[in-house]
């Protein structure tokens, strides 16, 4: 219980944090811990300020004590928060343990646990906090968002649309809500949305905002079959971006040459992990990762973790490399002088939170073709698919999808020249180990994928280990949530309808076509 003497300073306290005096008001907390150290209210506040300062992990020592000294709800839901931004993963799904969604009595905690499930790749757990969210505070857009983004990824498309249309009518700007929106149009709602998005666009707003408009109002457009126009809006937009991403596009394109001298000169792999639990799913995104991820993980003995940054993460805390870039040379040559074992035990432990529950799991992040040496030397016995696909219709696929904005590992696809270089890269990166022939990687085909499909997958779980099963013959039954940028079209029946796609473009992308020329790169992979 708290003494009269120390709920006026609280509410002082309070006060000069809603000014922003943040100095003084930490000072005012720090005393009044050093005269009742069993004051939770005192650790709570203080956290908020060390969050508010980006110190996470003093904010999370705060708060741990706060919780200790009470049991109460903010704590634990700010806590939840800050451990979701520190990665630590396993401390999350401790926290969320005692929590119902029902009994959050605040919209903006039920968002907090919602957002940190879907990051645990919880999608289902999630949708019921977002729920809850919209149902105590159903005028606020950004949990309507939130809601219609958690359903779509559940394949609930008729309830996402509602949500994501109500966020609009809250606020009608929400860029984000407009583009998750027309994912889902019909051609008569592309139709009328185009005009909404039109206006829109002739509205002064800052580069990102104009981007995400209008890859909205381009997917309009292809719904009603306006290919080049499409692209015309994009191009603009893109270019906008391309120009504060030069840096980072020719940093990643360095990448391809040195990891492969890396390669050529480090010896023999030996020692790593006996382990057979992953099953690495790697290649350019948009080139089918997701379809062979829906069909291994309708196998009662796989379950899917999703794109896990574990291994990249394990390999730069392992390496203590300086920087705070995840990918670089330094840090992957230091990787080298690791014990191949150290990096699996790592690997395994920090994906442990989300794995375990059967014999195998997928780890479908496409970028882990650049750590294909490092796989293959700490789990020599896993398996690892390495997805290719027609370079135009990948190259067009990067294009068209709105990355994450602010991920370096995505800066390449501003510019259709650039994503035709970052494919070259990527092409000769394939072709230098295909010529190993290892028998842990096989390299899938997307075309032939999708035209044999039986046939292929029968192939896909003989070279995985796995006896045959009905469900991974009809995956687009697969109930489980999809958080990628496949989301729609996985839960379809595995069609051709995406093969050679490029050519509805034309003459839009004849940047694309000449710079893949000029790369001197083939349309059908060679077989070696």
């Amino acid at each position: 219980m708290q003494s009269p003497i120390t709920l006026p300073a609280l509410t002082h306290a309070k006060t000069l944090m809603q000014q922003q005096k943040w100095q003084q008001a930490y000072q005012l907390l720090a005393g009044l811990v050093q005269q009742q150290p069993l004051l939770a209210d005192s650790y709570y506040l203080m956290a908020l300020i060390q969050l508010e300062h980006q110190q996470l992990h003093k904010a999370k020592a705060l708060l741990v004590q706060a919780l200790k000294l009470r049991n109460a709800p903010e704590f634990r839901v700010q806590l939840i928060q800050v451990c979701s931004l520190l990665a630590q993963m396993a401390d999350v799904k401790q926290l969320l343990k005692p929590l119902v969604a029902s009994q959050l009595t605040n919209a903006l905690w039920a968002d907090i646990v919602g957002v940190a499930l879907t990051r645990l790749g919880d999608h289902q757990a999630a949708l019921a906090y977002f729920a809850q969210a919209t149902v105590l505070a159903p005028d606020n857009a950004a949990y309507a968002y939130n809601y219609g983004v958690a359903l779509k990824f559940d394949g609930d498309f008729t309830r996402a649309r509602n949500a994501l249309q109500h966020a609009i009518t809250m606020d009608p700007s929400h860029s984000a809500a407009w583009y998750a929106l027309t994912e889902l149009d019909s051609a008569e709602q592309a139709t009328m949305h185009s005009a909404q998005l039109q206006q829109m666009l002739k509205q002064q707003t800052e580069p990102e905002e104009r981007l995400i408009r209008s890859h909205a109002l381009a997917r309009c457009l292809e719904t009603v079959g306006d290919y080049a126009e499409a692209l015309a809006v994009l191009h603009p937009a893109k270019q906008a971006k391309r120009q504060s991403a030069a840096q980072a596009v020719q940093q990643l394109l360095q990448l391809f040459p040195a990891f492969t001298e890396l390669a050529q000169q480090a010896s023999s792999a030996t020692g790593g992990s006996l382990s057979t639990e992953p099953i690495f799913i790697i290649g350019m995104p948009r080139s089918g990762t997701t379809l062979v991820e829906r069909i291994l993980s309708s196998h009662s003995q796989v379950q899917s973790a999703g794109e896990l940054q574990d291994f990249a993460t394990a390999v730069k805390e392992l390496t203590q490399s300086p920087g705070r870039t995840v990918l670089d040379p330094a840090t992957l040559a230091g990787a080298y002088q690791l014990d191949p074992a150290a990096i699996a035990e790592r690997y395994l432990q920090r994906s442990r939170v989300l794995t375990g529950s059967k014999p195998h799991f997928i780890d479908k992040l496409p970028f882990n073709f650049f750590y294909v040496d490092l796989l293959r030397r700490a789990f020599p016995q896993a398996k690892i698919i390495w997805m290719l696909r027609n370079p135009a219709d990948t190259c067009l696929g990067n294009y068209r999808a709105l990355f994450s904005l602010h991920n370096p590992y995505y800066s390449y696809v501003f510019d259709l020249k650039d994503t035709a270089a970052f494919y070259a890269g990527f092409y000769h990166w394939t072709l230098f180990w295909q010529r190993q022939q290892l028998p842990q990687i096989r390299f899938q085909s997307y075309e032939e994928l999708v035209r044999q499909p039986e046939q292929q997958t029968y192939e896909l779980l003989q070279f995985c280990g796995l006896t045959p099963e009905p469900g991974c013959f009809a995956s687009e039954q697969n109930q489980s949530p999809v958080a990628t940028a496949s989301k729609v079209q996985v839960r379809e029946a595995i069609h051709t309808k995406a093969v050679g796609r490029w050519a509805r473009y034309q003459p839009a992308i004849a940047p694309l076509l000449q710079a893949l020329a000029q790369h001197q790169l083939p349309f059908e992979w060679p077989k070696i």
